[in-house]
């Protein structure tokens, strides 16, 4: 059983903006379970009719409050659950952002595809604390976050980066546009880059995560190591993309090889390996690689098998396999035959 409480033609009553506010973090503390009438009182140290007050004030101005029935010891109670906020109220709970830091310190250690299980179990361990609005940022950030393999050594840098982008990917319908400085390579004071936020990748060849966004200079789809972002804001403009920068984007997170990506359709990419060490481990854990599939060579020895996966450039591809050395042999495409045999033709160079 629930009831509303909804918006009279009454004039907003008289009540401090600190109360208000008060009201507001208590209600939104008390997430998904609510709080009875009387525990807010003696939490805040407020009178009844100063409640009362508050709670009438934060509905006019665009608040809902539900009454909801609730079972305490020995008996059944009314809980007041705050199902949407004020006009004015900005941003997430601290629990919400409490979670989002913890998974954010989970990202910057291990990195890799159980990350993916961090956010939700983070968001159920704080999620009697959650209010709607808090839900449904989990809910959208884990369609938002892409994730292959490992990465590397966490990153230094202003706490509030990660949680600005993340905040900023769940902004539905439309992200904000975020102004980034951007720290490149030999770089270390950076650069101001408008980008519209689309997405966090990470895989084990990048060794990092990635902001991946459209950079509104360029009109192209970018990959933005997180680690490098030295500052993020806001500039107040939505970032309304159109199908082709969004299909872009989409391509770039699909097929993107250890954080390398062309704006092209993919390739197939088919490399056989041999050796029967490189070949059980690919047998028991396949590659981290866009839609890959291990195919074991029936030849009657077991120490041969091709992979196959997909990439719109060869710089990502070529690095992987060049880090399993004489064990791996381009099959196809022939531009990457010959993208390999320059580089490692440029590579014994340097022992002649």
């Amino acid at each position: 059983m629930s009831a509303k409480c909804t918006p009279s033609e009454n004039p907003k009553p008289p009540v401090s903006e600190e109360s208000l506010r008060q009201v507001h973090t208590a209600l939104r503390e008390a997430g998904a379970k609510g709080i009875t009438r009387r525990r807010l009182v003696a939490k805040l140290e407020i009178s009844p009719r100063t409640l009362d007050r508050a709670l009438k004030a934060m509905v006019i101005d665009g608040a809902r409050i539900e009454r909801i029935s609730a079972e305490v010891p020995g008996l059944r109670t009314i809980c007041l659950v705050l199902a949407k906020d004020p006009a004015w109220a900005d941003g997430y709970s601290h629990h919400a952002r409490l979670a989002l830091q913890l998974a954010e310190l989970a990202l910057q250690q291990c990195g890799s595809e159980f990350w993916a299980q961090y956010l939700p179990m983070f968001e159920q361990l704080l999620a009697p604390h959650l209010t709607r609005k808090d839900l449904l940022l989990f809910d959208q950030l884990k369609d938002q976050i892409s994730y292959r393999g490992s990465v590397g050594k966490p990153w230094e840098r202003d706490p509030n980066v990660f949680l600005t982008l993340l905040n900023a990917l769940a902004t539905k319908p439309v992200p904000p546009q975020l102004e980034i400085l951007y720290s490149r390579a030999r770089d270390e004071q950076g650069a101001w880059i408008t980008v519209v936020p689309y997405s966090i990748t990470h895989d084990a060849l990048a060794g990092s995560a990635y902001l991946l966004a459209w950079d509104t200079r360029s009109l192209s789809a970018g990959h933005f190591r997180i680690g490098r972002i030295k500052a993020v804001k806001t500039n107040g403009l939505h970032g309304v993309l159109g199908s082709e920068p969004k299909s872009s984007l989409e391509r770039a997170r699909q097929f993107q090889v250890g954080g390398w990506f062309a704006d092209k359709d993919p390739f197939e990419i088919e490399v056989e390996i041999h050796g029967k060490n490189w070949v059980k481990a690919f047998l028991d854990t396949p590659p981290a690689l866009p839609e890959v599939r291990v195919v074991e060579v029936e030849d009657g020895t077991g120490l041969r098998v091709r992979i196959q996966f997909k990439a719109t450039e060869l710089e990502g591809p070529s690095r992987w396999i060049m880090q399993i050395g004489s064990k791996a042999k381009v099959l196809s495409p022939d531009h990457l035959r010959e993208y390999m045999e320059a580089n490692l033709r440029a590579s014994v160079a340097h022992y002649a």
